[in-house]
């Protein structure tokens, strides 16, 4: 069984996390290689949470064991479970998340604790879990989840000439990600030309591969790495320059 694990957690620069849930998965797997995707996960926040595990566990290897420690005691009786799929395991709170990830797809989910049946700290509940599927347990052992936490994600709404989409992430760098996905582009699109709008400027015509192919400063759209609609400034920040945050709308007409 693999000794790979994956922290994602909202804790920040904080020890109680990313110190202590290493501590324990080292104490209980000596091997173990664990990999920080991010902690700086906006506090409480398991859409964001959702998107940056969507957007990487494919590229880790079968057996992976990913964990998520982001918004843990979410209610009075706050469940954490554990699921596999696609090969690879993942462990986290009951708090919907999972089901963002996985949106529509049939998922065995079983449940490792809950706050009212434990005083251990979710962190510890979870980094026990995760060394003993490391070390060969399986998932069965645990009673099955009996109420799932299943969230419906913001889909596009679209129409002949049209798809109106939201802003679902912003990165590091100020670039703005949409939920509108290539494949559903494409089958609107059916080979029109396209003019993308939003707020109060002029609307983009041009479907750029790379920043680097506008000139620094231009603003420029493109599909990034994991197939959704960004709109950027090469080496600038849309989400400021542009007045693009969260939940915004963007339209794309068809013509």
């Amino acid at each position: 069984m693999s000794k790979l694990f994956t922290l994602i957690s909202d804790s920040g620069k904080d020890h109680f996390v990313v110190g202590r849930m290493k501590g324990m998965i080292h104490a209980g797997c000596e091997d173990a290689q664990i990999i920080d995707i991010t902690h700086q996960i906006e506090h409480f926040n398991r859409v964001e949470a959702a998107h940056q595990l969507q957007a990487c566990y494919r590229d880790f290897p079968t057996g992976t064991i990913h964990i998520v420690h982001v918004n843990a005691y979410y209610a009075p009786n706050s469940e954490w479970v554990a699921l596999e799929k696609d090969g690879q395991f993942f462990i986290g709170p009951n708090n919907g998340l999972f089901s963002l990830v996985f949106q529509g797809e049939e998922l065995e989910v079983f449940e490792l604790g809950s706050s009212d049946n434990t005083q251990a700290w979710p962190g510890a509940v979870m980094s026990e879990a995760a060394v003993q599927i490391a070390e060969g347990a399986r998932l069965d052992q645990w009673p099955r989840c009996k109420e799932f936490d299943t969230r419906i994600k913001l889909h596009p709404v679209v129409r002949e000439k049209t798809i109106r989409g939201t802003v679902i992430y912003i990165d590091e760098y100020g670039n703005v990600i949409t939920n509108i996905s290539l494949q559903l582009y494409e089958e609107v699109r059916k080979g029109r030309q396209f003019a993308l709008y939003f707020k109060r400027f002029d609307p983009i015509t041009y479907m750029s591969q790379h920043y680097a192919e506008e000139s620094v400063g231009d603003t420029l759209c493109r599909f990034n790495s994991i197939g959704f609609l960004e709109i950027a400034i090469h080496l600038g920040r849309a989400t400021e320059l542009l007045d693009l945050r969260l939940n915004d709308t963007v339209q794309i007409e068809f013509y």
